[in-house]
């Protein structure tokens, strides 16, 4: 199957997809059969004008899928939309207490304040593992629920939009985390504990700082 071929199938489910969604809209409800009728072109045109057929065919195809995200009702790729926030969102800021280097009693860090930034940096490590396990969870979940489009852009070549890559390079990172299986497991296990803990500590300190 050519490369073209496999934007054709693309453009089949996209046809699909709009003909399902635009029954109450009237512009994708003609985008739908003028595509369809595109591609029908496309594939009974021989000779010299096949190629130009097929290149229209292909170029609006791929325009729609870069536009997508416009289309009424529920669009391809929908489910890891939430995702990409919620990274973009997480990575934003630095955290305040990143410091060049930790604090200790041997450059006249106080006790007291030695234990609530310990207990900050606790906090920020074992959240980091916590995090990372809801992210690769909803990876997971936001794969299943678009496994066929998933399926399609597979076998495309590269082009412009670079989500199907991102996408690919995310499950790819989920997968190595699941093949660690029990040892993953026991890790976010460890790390809810110890999380539990020092909120319990911060819980029971802070309570008498409001107490006194």
């Amino acid at each position: 199957m050519t490369a073209q071929d496999r934007i054709i199938v693309l453009g089949k489910a996209l046809v699909v997809l709009l003909e399902r969604n635009g029954q109450e809209d009237v512009t994708t409800h003609w985008m739908a059969h003028y595509l369809a009728e595109l591609m029908e072109k496309a594939q009974a045109t021989t000779g010299p004008e096949r190629a130009q057929a097929q290149r229209e065919a292909a170029d609006l195809i791929l325009e729609l899928w870069r536009h997508r995200t416009y289309m009424p009702g529920r669009y391809p790729l929908a489910s890891f939309e939430p995702v990409f926030r919620t990274f973009e969102r997480l990575s934003s800021d630095a955290p305040w207490y990143h410091l060049p280097s930790r604090p200790s009693p041997e450059d006249g860090t106080a006790e007291p304040i030695l234990q609530w930034l310990e207990r900050a940096e606790a906090i920020d490590k074992t959240s980091r593992v916590i995090i990372r396990h809801c992210l690769n969870r909803a990876i997971e979940a936001a794969a299943e629920a678009e496994g066929d489009w998933l399926n399609l852009l597979k076998e495309l070549p590269p082009f412009e939009d670079e989500a199907p890559a991102i996408i690919r390079r995310m499950i790819g990172a989920e997968n190595e985390h699941l093949s660690e299986g029990e040892a993953e497991r026991q890790k976010v296990l460890k790390a809810l504990d110890t999380l539990a803990q020092l909120l319990g500590e911060i819980g029971r300190a802070t309570g008498g700082i409001f107490s006194s």
